[in-house]
């Protein structure tokens, strides 16, 4: 006998699921809908909150090396942004490490 005759046939034996049974299907179905759409958020919000802690190093970054080398945000950024793809290193990175004081360029510190 076939998989498929065997499944029909034993659905047909099956006896139907009463209200109670159908409620807690439904139920836990919900409750794991619930629980998907809560991770999906947990995870949404810590790509945020590591997003706004990047803005907040390159803002940093991009101030100090505005003043340090008197010159404009834009320059600075543009600057940050060219030792990163120089350097091949990611531009939060090179920001983490001007506001640190670690690294130089041209014998001068970031």
């Amino acid at each position: 006998m076939s998989t498929a005759v065997q499944a029909s046939e034993m659905d047909a034996q099956a006896a139907p699921l009463g209200p109670s049974a159908v409620r807690r299907v439904a139920t836990a179905a919900r409750e794991a809908a619930l629980r998907r759409d809560l991770a999906e958020q947990v995870t949404r919000v810590e790509q945020l909150q590591t997003a706004l802690d990047s803005r907040v190093a390159i803002d940093r970054a991009v101030g100090i090396l505005a003043e340090r080398y008197r010159t404009d945000v834009t320059s600075a950024f543009e600057l940050m942004r060219r030792m990163s793809r120089d350097r091949n290193v990611r531009i939060r990175d090179i920001a983490e490490a001007v506001v640190a004081g670690v690294g130089s360029q041209n014998g001068r510190p970031l």
